[in-house]
Formats: structure tokens, C-alpha cells, sequence
């Protein structure tokens, strides 16, 4: 493999777990509220917002209308996970604070996957390491504050005003990097945004498929695990 300056690594789903936070967030509302959430609460809750991501178009990172309003739509799905908790679960009238107990605790340091921080850490020894992630600033500055020590550069697209894979972000970072794409190698656990983002700048990147469903990619090759990338 050739060399490179940049490892760019995508954030929730490769370096961190959003699915976990969530969870972690969702039994945070209960507690704050004076309960406690059964596992088929917080499993019902998960499932609406999986399926309001879908409806909100947000997978579709490809498309003009999702580029042009993916952080409206990201704070709206915030506020549609909450509203249909404290409707199902009646606490509405707890529901101001419930938000606010939701955004929160999704600030906080994140739940990292077991190969993540120490990948990170070995290869800064060699590399400069940077994170790329569409997001809300606050939230993911916050959750992905474990990396800070090994991280030159955190990219995020609220920040950024454009989201991958956009050529407008990845021009963007190429340039904050005083980069080049041929510099860079892209790892990330999305071929539609992270694969196909770099791809289209240029970029050589590796697929991180932890699940063994994703299928053909243009990545230069596929890892099951972060741990591989040591080797490789």
C-alpha cells in the first residue's frame, strides 16, 4: 500500500456507536423524568428512530435536498425521537426538559468500539490522523473528545456547511489539510457517503464493513475490523 500523510477516519458507526449513545440517552430521559426504562422502551424508541431517519430522507446524503438541509432535518429528528417518547410514554409535559436531557447526554463522550482509540493512537505515531463526520458541532465535538489527543484536524460538516460526500466537503477538507487527494486515505463504514465521497475527490479509501452485508465498492479494499489497518 502506498504512503499517505492523512488517515481520514468517518466517525458513528466506525470510530464511535451511535446506536449505543442513543440508548444511553433515551434511558437518561427516563431517569430524569423519575423512571426507568425497560429494555423494550428503549428498544421501541430506537426503533421509531431508525425508522424517522428513513422518513426524513437522511440516509440520502447523495441528493440535493438532503445536502442543502441535512442539519435542519438532523435537529428535527432530535426533537421527533423525543416528542414520540413523551407521547407514547406520557410525560408531555415533561417534555422541554426530557430534550434537553437528550441532546445533552448525546454530547457526551461517545461509546467507542473496542478497536477504535488504540488504532487511532498507533497510527497518529505515523500518520496525521484526521475525522470527518456529518453532524451537529456540539454533539459530535463532545462525543468523539476521547480522540483529541491523537487528532490534527476534526471536520464537521454543521461546521464545514456542506456534508459528505459532497464535493464541497471534500474540497474543503483537502484544502484546511493543504492536502492533496492523493495524500489522504478515507476510512469509513459508508459507501455512499464516505466510499463514494472520496472516491469522487480522488481519494483512496477503505471500507470498513464490520457486518459483512455491505457489497461491491470502489474502496481499494474492505476491513472487518480497525485492527486491520495496522496490519495493512
Amino acid at each position: 500500500m502506498k504512503e499517505y500523510r492523512y488517515i481520514i477516519f468517518d466517525a458513528d458507526q466506525t470510530l464511535i456507536d451511535f446506536f449505543e449513545d442513543e440508548r444511553r440517552a433515551i434511558r437518561a430521559v427516563f431517569s430524569a423524568i423519575g423512571k426507568q426504562a425497560s429494555g423494550e422502551q428503549v428498544a421501541d424508541i430506537r426503533r421509531f428512530s431508525d425508522e424517522n431517519w428513513v422518513e426524513l430522507g437522511l440516509f440520502e446524503v447523495h441528493t440535493a435536498h438532503v445536502q442543502q438541509n441535512f442539519h435542519a432535518l438532523y435537529y428535527r429528528h432530535l426533537e421527533d425521537v423525543v416528542n414520540y417518547a413523551a407521547e407514547k410514554y406520557s410525560f408531555e409535559e415533561r417534555r422541554e426538559a426530557a430534550g434537553k436531557v437528550f441532546f445533552e447526554t448525546l454530547c457526551r463522550p461517545a461509546t467507542l468500539f473496542p478497536d477504535a482509540l488504540d488504532t487511532v493512537k498507533v497510527l497518529s505515531e505515523r500518520y496525521r490522523i484526521c475525522i470527518a463526520t456529518n453532524g451537529i458541532a456540539k454533539m459530535q465535538r463532545g462525543r468523539l473528545a476521547p480522540f483529541s489527543p491523537y487528532v490534527s484536524h476534526l471536520l464537521i460538516s454543521e461546521e464545514m456547511g456542506a456534508i459528505k460526500p459532497s464535493g464541497a466537503f471534500f474540497a474543503d477538507m483537502l484544502r484546511i489539510l493543504c492536502a492533496k487527494a492523493s495524500e489522504c486515505l478515507m476510512v469509513g463504514d459508508s459507501i455512499s457517503s464516505d466510499i463514494a465521497g472520496a472516491t469522487a475527490a480522488g481519494m483512496d479509501s477503505i471500507l470498513l464493513d464490520r457486518t459483512g452485508i455491505n457489497g461491491q465498492s470502489p474502496a481499494i479494499c474492505t476491513v472487518s475490523s480497525l485492527h486491520e489497518l495496522l496490519e495493512l
